[in-house]
């Protein structure tokens, strides 16, 4: 229900940003066309010219703020981060749109008319966003949009639903009592809401308090009160919520599904699953693809000079891990040595490592080596963005003495990745390299993967710590 009312709320809001959009959209065409106010040279064009763009300019607003996260709910509201928002959202609609416009060819635009209402829409939707906490306090106060809500439980469990109810206002509940386990805590407060009895009277509170609500956040060592608590308000027209007590144990992914009507917590998952997989192996095919022409000419120089400076082939295969622990061979340019490595035996690269060739310190400094890893991504043995891929030997040590260290092949791996961005490559901290590594997996979307990306374009490739 709790996220039902955040669903609502949402979807409301998105409703009234599109008919702001619209009214804003009319505004501009009168302020720049008809208004008198600024000078026309070339005629006015009859509104209904203007309203028809309607039809696919409120669709790729809603699209673009949905992608963008502006519906999605947030704990707190923020002037300064919701106006940022609603620009990258207005400048990327105007983008959209005209370029929409121009293949259509409905009509010519007047640009002055884009200017005002990319100004007004980013304003006004502002403005209607800064007056919900004030609505919303209103509310609260009239008990208007409200459910009362009893909360039966203690500790870590319940201090969180408490917190969570208090930084998402628009769900409209309120905490007005909790149960405890033991009655030398009744009367006492926590963050601010009284205990008001022991589980054994929640058929009692529920009455004198006329709750609407029922929220069980008990922790596991309470779990065999459960029966007796939902015995006593089997026959009670209120909602029930229990809140198990497993975010302690929800480390990568985790979430709620409904498994063929069966309710079924993921504790670990991937998000690369069904659409999401589709959509980054499309993203991975179409971007490797213009790479290697892109990069073709750069890496057929690459190739000449590696090969009329050194003895030994062009490329260097070693075996890597990828998803799910599968071995495949990592193409690179040869930056070392031919027998580098006495066989069998891995070494760590280090910096100013010796065995590098002349044009190999070149090329690993530039990360020019790992372009032919657009083959792999091409073979779907990696990707452009993910979690770097290690040797079968080192990750033997890793799993030894780093914890959740495997999870990181719960994702494909890539060229590239969030540790990268932040520096750790190289001969640096395993431990942060992991960090970021599940924090990508934990964020990943298609668009995190393009900042990525980008911010591998812009600083990525020449790094102290590159060798």
């Amino acid at each position: 229900m709790f996220r039902q009312r955040l669903y609502f709320f949402r979807t409301l809001l998105l409703g009234i940003d599109l008919v702001l959009v619209a009214l804003v959209w009319l505004l501009a065409y009168h302020l720049r066309l008809t208004s008198g106010l600024i000078p026309v040279w070339k005629g006015v064009p009859p509104l209904g010219e203007y309203v028809v763009p309607l039809l696919y300019l409120l669709p790729i607003w809603a699209i673009t703020g949905v992608s963008l996260g502006l519906y999605s709910p947030r704990r707190a509201f923020s002037v300064q981060a919701e106006g940022w928002l609603l620009t990258k959202a207005a400048s990327l609609t105007v983008v959209l749109f005209t370029a929409t416009s121009y293949l259509l060819k409905e009509v010519d635009i007047s640009r002055l008319v884009l200017v005002i209402f990319w100004a007004l829409a980013i304003i006004s939707t502002l403005a209607s966003r800064s007056l919900i906490p004030h609505m919303l306090r209103q509310l609260k106060r009239k008990g208007t949009y409200l459910r009362e809500a009893l909360l039966i439980g203690h500790g870590r469990l319940a201090h969180q639903v408490l917190k969570t109810v208090e930084q998402y206002p628009e769900a409209g509940l309120k905490i007005v009592g909790m149960l405890a386990d033991h009655p030398r805590q009744v009367g006492a407060r926590v963050d601010g809401v009284d205990i008001l009895g022991t589980y054994e009277d929640v058929s009692a509170v529920v009455h004198r308090q006329r709750i609407d609500q029922l929220i069980i956040a008990l922790p596991f060592r309470h779990y065999e009160a459960l029966e007796s608590i939902l015995a006593q308000i089997e026959n009670e027209p209120i909602e029930v919520t229990l809140v198990p007590d497993l975010s302690r144990y929800m480390s990568l992914r985790g979430g709620i599904e409904d498994l063929a009507g069966i309710p079924a917590l993921t504790l670990q998952g991937s998000p690369l699953y069904g659409w999401n997989a589709v959509l980054k192996r499309g993203f991975d095919l179409a971007v490797s693809l213009v790479a290697l022409l892109a990069f073709a000419p750069l890496m057929a120089v690459i190739a000449l000079l590696i090969k009329s400076t050194s003895p030994g082939p062009v490329l260097y295969r070693q075996q890597r891990m990828g998803l799910d622990c599968r071995p495949f061979m990592l193409l690179k340019f040869r930056s070392m040595r031919v027998e580098a490595e006495p066989p069998g035996v891995a070494i760590w690269s280090t910096k100013d490592d010796p065995r590098r060739t002349w044009i190999g310190i070149w090329l690993r400094r530039t990360s020019l080596d790992e372009l032919p890893q657009l083959l792999n991504v091409l073979k779907g043995e990696m990707s452009l963005v993910g979690p770097r891929p290690e040797r079968p030997e080192f990750i033997a040590d890793f799993q030894r003495r780093i914890p959740r260290y495997m999870l990181r092949h719960k994702i494909q791996a890539g060229m590239t990745g969030w540790a990268q961005i932040h520096g750790y490559r190289g001969d640096t901290s395993i431990e942060e390299r992991l960090r970021y590594d599940l924090e990508y997996i934990q964020r990943w979307t298609l668009r995190f993967d393009m900042k990525i990306l980008l911010l591998t374009v812009v600083r990525g490739f020449f790094h102290e710590n590159a060798h």
